[in-house]
């Protein structure tokens, strides 16, 4: 934990939201699928659960209303977002995705 964590949970505290700890879970490959790699990458996304059709994205600006509006339109599902530090999705999307060079 460090000084980024901590303050990206104390955001998502203030916000009534969920802060998840990207080092600590694993998605399926199922769910990383729903999200093209362009529209992760693009937007600093990182889809993480899916439930009844909701599918649920780590943000990291808790009032990036625009970005969840183009996710909900591009990918013609409802979204639910937790929090998450820019650095840590940014690295879940290489793990997961892979590199680009």
């Amino acid at each position: 934990m460090d000084d980024e964590d901590d303050a990206m949970r104390e955001l998502a505290r203030e916000h009534g939201m969920e802060f998840v700890d990207l080092d600590a879970v694993v998605i399926s490959m199922n769910i990383i699928e729903m999200v093209p790699s362009s529209v992760a990458r693009e937007n600093l996304v990182l889809p993480l659960a899916e439930c009844d059709g909701v599918l649920k994205m780590a943000v990291s600006d808790p009032l990036d209303f625009e970005t969840r509006e183009k996710l909900r339109f591009i990918l013609n599902r409802h979204i639910e977002v937790a929090l998450a530090p820019h650095g840590r999705i940014f690295s879940a999307i290489e793990k997961y995705y892979g590199r680009r060079w």
